[in-house]
């Protein structure tokens, strides 16, 4: 599966809301490592604290700059939460998973 790329709103409102704009370059912070990203020239992505897929919104308080290889081990971090909401919200409207022949119990 691939990742599907920050939306240029996304990154156009964490931007906004975190870069430091000095002699004409724009530099922020990565949240996770501290890392100084200059816009123009290091690899960036807007990371939501909040993933999209548990409820999560394109707001300045929800978005923030991550370096790529911070983003790659977050990401991986949030899956288990992203798939534990999925499997709330289905039992919450009554959907039953396919079960296995397999499994017996």
């Amino acid at each position: 599966m691939t990742r599907r790329r920050n939306s240029a709103k996304a990154r156009e409102i964490c931007m906004d809301a975190h870069a430091k704009i000095e002699s004409g370059i724009a530099t922020m912070p990565c949240a996770e490592c501290g890392y100084l990203i200059w816009s123009g020239r290091d690899e960036w992505e807007a990371d939501h604290i909040v993933p999209v897929a548990v409820g999560g919104q394109d707001t300045a308080e929800n978005l923030q700059p991550l370096c790529v290889e911070c983003h790659t081990k977050k990401t991986g971090q949030d899956w288990p939460r992203i798939a534990k909401s999925s499997r709330i919200r289905a039992r919450h409207f009554g959907i039953k998973e396919k079960r296995s022949p397999w499994r017996r119990w």
